[in-house]
């Protein structure tokens, strides 16, 4: 374990983190794993046949990529299978861009518009319905267990206030959202009714777009 991890392994216990992540690049041995094991914590570690080939038990997931645009989902979703083929016992992990994402960011051919005038609970919110797409497109085509998205929820002013990202809130209700409607639809496949209520659901997002536009 490199220094750094030397000098913050004691606050991650002392934390109650439960699987904080390996800087990539840094090789952490049997004897670090051991410790992370034996306080009750997992390690994300990065992609590399280091860790890939490691068989510890303190090794609970794989990161595969941060902040990917839509276009890159099917190859993720390819990753993924590989990566359970060889441990089903990991798992991949993904971090989404946050609900303040560009739409360069997100691979949108046009900009969003941000949220004034209105509120991310709002179903008329475009920017809303549109990142819950975009969510909704990486349920459709990664087979993970587990979603999570890259959000920075406090932040410092130039004049040295401290701010808070007032929807991040709405940002994780939404990840929630998506993860339990796949949930359903698993659990009721092949189910006339259930698959009639989704297609009328995503309908229903596609004519907010529209009519925002008008």
């Amino acid at each position: 374990m490199d220094d750094r991890f030397e000098e913050t392994r004691e606050w991650f216990r002392e934390a109650g983190l439960l699987f904080p992540m390996a800087v990539s690049g840094s090789l952490l041995s049997e004897a670090d794993l051991d410790w992370f094991s034996e306080n009750g914590m997992g390690v994300i570690a990065p992609r590399s046949d280091y860790y890939l080939n490691m068989k510890h038990d303190a090794i609970w997931g794989i990161d595969l990529r941060d902040e990917p645009p839509a276009s890159d989902f099917p190859a993720l979703q390819e990753r993924v299978q590989e990566l359970y083929a060889q441990d089903p016992n990991r798992f991949p992990m993904i971090n989404l861009l946050p609900m303040y994402a560009s739409g360069e960011q997100l691979g949108e051919d046009d900009e969003l518009p941000g949220f004034i005038g209105d509120s991310p609970f709002d179903s008329f919110c475009e920017r809303a319905v549109r990142y819950r797409m975009h969510v909704s497109d990486y349920i459709g085509t990664v087979d993970s267990d587990i979603i999570s998205a890259d959000i920075y929820p406090l932040y410092v002013y130039n004049n040295g206030e401290l701010g808070t990202y007032m929807h991040w809130m709405r940002n994780l209700d939404i990840l929630a959202e998506a993860k339990r409607a796949k949930a359903i639809i698993e659990a009721m496949k092949g189910d006339a009714k259930i698959d009639t209520f989704f297609r009328y659901a995503e309908a229903i997002d596609e004519r907010i777009l529209r009519l925002s536009k008008k």
